[in-house]
């Protein structure tokens, strides 16, 4: 039923087609705390404190699955300013639909067709279902993923303060306007005159 690549999943939630009524399914996904702990290696976080998900799983098509929700999560990251440890809260959307790889609406063409039409308004293109199950947790992580500031900055930091804080301000030029060659000024030749 599962694979090796849904079983790797610290956060797996598999919904297997042939277990979704017709009504579908509504869920709360919740991490454990070794899940956490797991994904915020993965992630690259400090800590992931938690992670919550809604979702609500459908038949879609003959044989896919079509997913949509909501997940909410609270991650530690250090600021790339301060380099100070802070919280920040993350909510998102989630949407996706799942296809058997030889479903028709996967192969809209040759493979080997050299031209390839992009709609950059239309839907995304079905995830593939494997043994006809979706792991409905790793979605939530892999939008979670794309979620992260890459550049996580403390809310109220900025370049300036740290600087100020550390001695480093130049406040005894602050009138004068930036000169390209003010480096230079306190630079001592040892050589020529």
């Amino acid at each position: 039923m599962s694979t090796s690549n849904q079983s790797e999943s610290e956060f797996s939630r598999v919904y297997c087609r042939v277990n979704v009524p017709r009504s579908g399914i509504s869920a709360e996904l919740t991490a454990s705390q070794d899940e956490c702990i797991a994904l915020a290696r993965r992630l690259g976080v400090i800590s992931l404190l938690s992670l919550k998900a809604h979702v609500v799983v459908e038949p879609w098509r003959r044989n896919g699955l079509k997913l949509a929700g909501s997940f909410e999560a609270c991650v530690v990251q250090s600021c790339v300013v301060s380099l100070e440890e802070f919280e920040s809260g993350l909510k998102g959307e989630l949407a996706a639909k799942f296809a058997e790889a030889d479903d028709p609406i996967l192969n809209t063409g040759s493979s080997i067709d050299p031209e390839v039409i992009v709609d950059p308004v239309g839907d995304d293109d079905p995830e593939i279902l494997t043994d006809g199950c979706a792991d409905v947790g790793e979605l939530v992580v892999s939008t979670l993923a794309i979620s992260l500031d890459p550049y996580p900055r403390k809310p109220g930091v900025t370049l300036e303060g740290v600087l100020a804080d550390h001695g480093h301000a130049d406040n005894d030029r602050s009138d004068e306007p930036e000169n390209p060659f003010a480096v230079l000024r306190n630079f001592k030749g040892t050589g020529r005159k």
